[in-house]
This record gives C-alpha cells, structure tokens and sequence, in this order.
C-alpha cells in the first residue's frame, strides 16, 4: 500500500488555490487556477464570477465580456452580470460603460442603494430616472450586439435584438441596427422593408441612407446605387458617429480616398483607436490608396489589441483572390471532371474562407457532376463519404509534397486517374490506401528523374519498404 496521499483537484482544489495566488498578487496563476475551476464546474456562479473578475484584472476584458455576455443572452438571472461587468468597466476606468450597465442591473433587481452609489460616484443629475433607465437598455443592447457583430455572429447579432422589448425595438438607432443585420444576413426584402420606413420618417438619416446604399449594390440595382451613392459622397457629416458610418460604408464600396478622408479625421484625434470597425476600414482605404505603411501599422496595432478577433489582412485578401482567380477557377470551369475534382480542393485551401464570399466565385456549381457535387460537400461541409475518401487523402499527402501548383495539378491528376482503375480502393486499409499514394508519388519522382528513393518515401509516409514495393506492384 502506497504512503502517498493524493490531493483531489477538483473544482474547490483550484478555486482555493486561485485565492491563494490572489492574495500572493499573482494574478496570472490564480487566472490559470480560476480557469480550471470554472472549466470543472462552468455552472458554479461562485467560479464564473472569479475566473471572469480575474481576466479582466489580467487585461482580458473582452474573454470575460465574451462570457458575461454569453449568459445575458441565455437570459437567466441577468441582473448579476450586468453588475459584475459594471463593476469591471469601474475598474477599467470606463465609466460610461460603467455606469450604464449599472444601470442595467438597478432596473432589473430594483436597487436603490446602487443607483444612489453610483450617482454620487458620477456626479449624474437627472430629470426623469425613466429616460436614464431606456437609455441604458438602448446603449447596452447595441454594446452586446456590436460584440456579437464584431465576432462575425450575424445571425446571434440579429436574434439578440430580435428578442428586445417593443420600446427597445421603437429606437431609431436599434432600428438601423437590425436593418444592418438584415443586410448582412442576405435577407434583403427585410433589410430594404426596414430601410425605406426609416427613410420615409427621415430621409436625411445617414445610417438609413448608408445601409440603403448598401442593399442596392448588393441586389445589382445599379442605377439606383449610382444615385444613391452620389449623395453619400455629397453628405457633410457633422459629428464622429456620422463621419464613422459614412467612412466605413464608402470603404466597404470602394470609395477609399474619400473614405479615407472622413476616418483620418476620427482617427488623428486619437478618440477611437479603439474602435475595430474605425480601424479595420481605415486599414483597407490607407491600402488601396497606396498609403501601405501606414496600413500596415494599423494592422500591428490591430493584432495586438483585439487578439481575439480575426482580422484580414487587405494584401493576405489581395493574395487570396489573386490564387483563386488566376489558379482555382480556371480548373473549376473547365471541361474535364479531373480538373473540377482538383480545383474543388485547391478552393477549400484558399487562406481565409471570407475571400470567398462573393457568388461568382461558385457559379461552377451548376455544372458538376455527382462525384463532383459529392466531394464539394465532403469538404465543405464536412461530411464524410466513404466514396471521396481515397481522392480526398491523396491529394491532402500530394499538396504536402508538391508545393508548386504545376506540379501537384499533375501530380493530382495521376492519382485520380490512379484510384479510377483500381476497382478495389474502397477495400484498403488506411495503410494501404497511404502505402498506394506514397508509390504514385514515387512512381512519379522516377519518371521526372527525381532522385526521391524508396526509404525517402517509407520515412516519409510512415510505411514499411514490403507495403512500399507491394503498392508499387499494383501500379504495374
């Protein structure tokens, strides 16, 4: 019988231990012991409400937004994180966040002495505590939506506010805001239905007008667009907010010089290098006007303060394109299956898949075949089909060794033609399948007078010379 006793870890091992570290101010392993509580335990509001505290005391406000955010949205017992984060925006010496999501949390669980607190903190007079309180519900709603937004979660975006009350949802500004989800959800009879109300009521709403603009060029109205986007370059705006949207949507169009123009000016004042949206916009109009520096500092900075947002590069979407264009589609649009069944897999490893956005991009679909369709949804949506599986890993061995596109084109090519005169490839092993594409790599490296020999290709691949030279009679 062992002596040893050993400590059981878990989840209040590590909530004590994170305390421990706490007291010692060593915040970075008590985030680390916090963690693993919560990870053990996620419903335990005790090491939610710690493991959040400690990352934003770590200076990961937005993992903990991210969380914090998250139950609000499930809906239940919201007022304790709204307070919470209040409290972590006092701490991060933001108060209007602070006091706003405060707010929240005296609306929801009716306390006096909280409001009183934070007034006398504050220093807020007021006329009516019902105007304060809807403004609140308005800022922090759209603060929950932009995080959602910024994340790329257009449809949580939308369904958020979708979920607000009737006088949440009377407000212009959630108003332009649920348009802009429609918009960016592609429900353009939703998004163009909201709009024109909001026109009709103002029509020199710029958010209104902006968001227009966009749904016509998105719906090839272009006579309508033209028009549109002649008065969005005649607007004067006349504060930040309204040279922001007009600035991001005119980059969005392509308008960089004069995007350009209206983002510098927000962004000289040093007002909002916070601002991701701000940054990313004016990152692409500086690129495209040839101001490549200086986009290229904005992308450092980007990278270092919002680590947890992927961001595109404007020169990694210019590469992107620039392959999918000159290499990709040519292979898609082409009359042999082979090439198609190729040119499928070189799209699924394009960089980044939002390069891939626009639909001409996929006008090929309507030209393939089954197998074809089968291995386009293999891929792309990851189901697996026993039928596409040999073609799927032998191009993904091929790509690894050939890194030149001309080589692996012929390369894949063979192997296709391979695996279609082999009526039992659907009968190999996963090491057999792997010892058949090693020799096919092999055979080809002797063809071309590549000095590739049999224990490069054995060490290569994992396999043994015998499953090697077996593969190898079965090309013959």
């Amino acid at each position: 019988m062992s002596d040893i006793v050993e400590f059981k870890q878990d989840a209040a091992f590590h909530y004590h231990r994170g305390l421990k570290l706490e007291l010692n101010n060593d915040w970075k392993s008590a985030l680390n012991s916090f963690e693993l509580a919560y990870d053990k335990e996620p419903d335990n509001e005790l090491y939610r409400y710690t493991y959040t505290s400690m990352l934003s005391l770590n200076g990961l406000l937005e993992e903990a937004e991210k969380i914090l955010f998250s139950y609000i949205i499930d809906g239940e017992d919201v007022e304790q994180y709204y307070q919470q984060l209040s409290e972590m925006y006092i701490q991060q010496q933001r108060p209007n966040d602070a006091f706003l999501f405060g707010l929240m949390y005296v609306q929801i669980a009716d306390d006096d002495d909280y409001l009183n607190d934070m007034l006398e903190m504050y220093d807020v007079q007021y006329t009516s505590l019902y105007d304060i309180l809807y403004e609140a519900e308005v800022y922090t709603t759209q603060y929950i939506f932009h995080h959602l937004f910024n994340q790329g979660k257009l449809k949580e975006a939308k369904e958020w506010l979708l979920i607000q009350n009737d006088e949440v949802m009377e407000s212009r500004l959630i108003q332009n805001l649920l348009a802009m989800s429609y918009l960016f959800n592609e429900e353009y009879e939703e998004a163009r239905t909201l709009l024109e109300h909001l026109l009709r009521i103002d029509q020199t709403d710029i958010t209104a007008l902006c968001h227009y603009t966009l749904l016509l060029y998105n719906i090839n109205e272009t006579e309508a667009f033209e028009n549109y986007l002649s008065t969005l370059k005649k607007i004067r705006p006349i504060n930040d907010d309204q040279k922001l949207k007009l600035g991001v949507v005119l980059s969005f169009l392509k308008q960089y010089y004069d995007a350009y123009d209206l983002l510098f000016q927000i962004y000289k004042k040093k007002k909002s290098t916070n601002n991701l949206q701000l940054l990313i916009a004016l990152m692409n109009s500086s690129y495209y006007i040839d101001k490549y520096d200086f986009a290229k500092k904005l992308y450092q900075y980007i990278q270092r303060q919002f680590k947890h947002y992927k961001v595109i590069a404007p020169w990694d979407y210019e590469a992107d394109i620039h392959y999918v264009e000159s290499i990709v589609q040519p292979l898609l649009h082409s009359e042999d299956s082979n090439d198609r069944l190729i040119g499928i897999f070189l799209l699924s490893h394009v960089k980044y898949r939002e390069s891939l956005a626009n639909p001409k991009y996929w006008t090929f679909t309507d030209q393939l075949t089954d197998r074809e369709k089968l291995y386009l949804t293999h891929i792309f949506q990851q189901v697996q089909f026993k039928q596409v599986q040999p073609l799927h890993k032998g191009l993904q061995l091929i790509r690894a060794q050939f890194k030149v596109d001309d080589d692996f084109i012929e390369m894949a090519h063979i192997w296709i033609e391979t695996i279609d005169d082999l009526n039992d490839i659907h009968q190999l092993t996963e090491k057999q399948l792997t010892a058949l594409i090693g020799a096919t790599i092999y055979h080809y490296y002797q063809n071309i007078g590549h000095k590739k020999t049999k224990k490069y290709i054995c060490n290569e691949y994992n396999i043994s010379l015998y499953a090697l030279n077996k593969a190898l009679d079965q090309l013959t």
